[in-house]
């Protein structure tokens, strides 16, 4: 009898710790789990874009019957214009893009092989192209916005075709407010055949402002080769 006393005192004496050992692995460890998940940038940290960039948009462009002078605002390859050309304009021969080099690259559907045919095989996203079509239609580029920073534009002497990358209206004077303009430069619009000439007192002339999708000339009476960057969009987010 003694004996059965001393023993079950004795496990009255351990039985917390054996229970306490039980049940400690079950027990979150918070503060361990806390300290092993990591902290990790955020997208502007990584890529040091503002959120505007990140982002996939679609630029819808509308094209007349003929010629068009034509500025892309998204990030998109050569491969990708001509497929949303002939997306828009299916079994039609004739379409023609031409670049400021004089490359050009022309559709066919004839024979066994159709497709595009020409030197301009890749593209210059601060370049104006036209674009020759034989019916109007509407075509659809998706990409990420153009950071205008990214892509700075260089004006020679003369005559330029330049693209507007921004997806936003903008005034003359906005636009090239980081370049150094020359005294008898002018830009050209094909619609309306507006025009902006600069003098003393800055832009002056028919056209005010600068749309997303059209292209433009540039002629330019500087000697050799001045390069600038556009204005950053101002609806970031959006």
């Amino acid at each position: 009898m003694r004996n059965t006393i001393l023993i079950m005192l004795v496990f009255l004496h351990f039985l917390p710790f054996a229970k306490a050992q039980v049940e400690q692995p079950n027990k979150p460890n918070v503060e361990r789990t806390c300290n092993m998940l990591p902290v990790l940038p955020s997208h502007n940290e990584i890529t040091n874009q503002p959120a505007y960039f990140l982002n996939a948009i679609t630029q819808s462009i509308v094209l007349s019957e003929g010629w068009n002078w034509v500025s892309i605002n998204v990030v998109i390859t050569m491969d990708d214009l001509k497929a949303a050309i002939v997306d828009a304009l299916p079994d039609q021969s004739g379409m023609t893009i031409k670049d400021n080099s004089k490359r050009t690259t022309t559709y066919s559907n004839a024979g066994s092989n159709p497709g595009w045919k020409g030197s301009l095989r890749t593209i210059d996203l601060t370049q104006m192209y036209r674009i020759n079509i034989p019916a109007a239609c509407e075509i659809s580029l998706e990409g990420i916005p153009m950071d205008p920073a990214a892509y700075p534009v260089t004006i020679n002497n003369g005559v330029n075709w330049i693209g507007f990358p921004l997806a936003e209206e903008m005034t003359v004077a906005t636009a090239f407010a980081e370049y150094t303009a020359t005294i008898g430069d002018q830009i050209k619009a094909k619609t309306g055949n507006q025009l902006a000439t600069y003098s003393a007192t800055g832009w002056k002339g028919s056209l005010k402002k600068l749309s997303p999708g059209n292209g433009y000339i540039y002629k330019s009476a500087a000697e050799g080769s001045n390069t600038f960057i556009f204005p950053s969009p101002t609806k970031f987010g959006q």
